[in-house]
């Protein structure tokens, strides 16, 4: 069996371009790939907090926000007290004028001032959120990270 020599012709600049332009894309495609996640895990952490009843007024869904981290990495910003929703917490003085905490109060079917004589004896109890929502969305993060990289090659080439 003879071989054959195969001629084969090379631009090297344009291999230099698409990896150049690689090297600009792939950062992006991180950032594009969290902005998509964060705002998945937002979604998520709405559902599980929906679904496990731990929503009276909506402000704490309505409270999710995002903001650029570092290259690659998008934050998600919520209300300060939607981590003691997932935690629960220690026995403490509410803040019984606020609007939330009447509302809560009234969704109960309490005076609040007796709600807020049993939180400061007792605490509030936890209703998991965070865990839930992170396994939920991090079973789709490989994929969207995937397909955003993979778009990124794809122009490059061109």
């Amino acid at each position: 069996m003879s071989k054959a020599l195969v001629d084969v012709e090379t631009n090297i600049e344009d291999a230099f371009r698409v990896v150049n332009e690689l090297k600009d894309n792939v950062p992006d495609s991180a950032d594009d790939a969290s902005k998509i996640i964060a705002r998945q895990f937002i979604r998520n952490s709405q559902r599980v907090m929906q679904r496990n009843g731990s929503v009276v007024t909506g402000r704490g869904l309505n409270s999710f926000d995002t903001r650029s981290g570092k290259k690659g990495q998008t934050l998600v910003l919520g209300a300060s007290y939607l981590k003691d929703l997932d935690t629960g917490t220690k026995a403490h003085w509410p803040d019984s004028d606020s609007y939330s905490f009447r509302a809560a109060a009234r969704s109960y079917g309490m005076d609040r001032y007796v709600l807020a004589r049993t939180i400061a004896r007792k605490g509030t109890q936890p209703h998991p959120w965070i865990s839930e929502a992170t396994q939920i969305t991090n079973k789709t993060a490989k994929d969207r990270l995937s397909i955003q990289i993979d778009k990124a090659v794809s122009e490059s080439i061109r």
